[in-house]
């Protein structure tokens, strides 16, 4: 959330899971019980810019044999929608 605290959060936060079957064990481990994220991202985006992702989904949308991020994201109001592919 942006707020005076933090003007520029992170957008994206990205868990990996580690891939064991059976380990609920995503992101980087700190050895606690928490993790933080494998991978985030400001976006690089201004200080106080409302820019919020709503919808994730990973597909090959242009069929070239690798699969895109597609994000959904509001800006601002509810009237201002756009999609951004990764």
């Amino acid at each position: 959330m942006v707020d005076s605290d933090n003007p520029n959060p992170p957008r994206i936060l990205l868990f990996e899971w580690n891939g064991i079957v059976g380990e609920n064990n995503y992101g980087r481990d700190n050895g606690d019980g928490t993790f933080n994220p494998t991978y985030q991202s400001k976006m690089e985006l201004p200080d106080d810019t409302q820019w919020n992702p709503y919808s994730m989904v990973v597909e090959d949308i242009d069929k070239d044999g690798k699969y895109e991020l597609i994000l959904g994201i509001r800006s601002g109001d509810r009237g201002r929608e756009s999609f951004l592919l990764l």
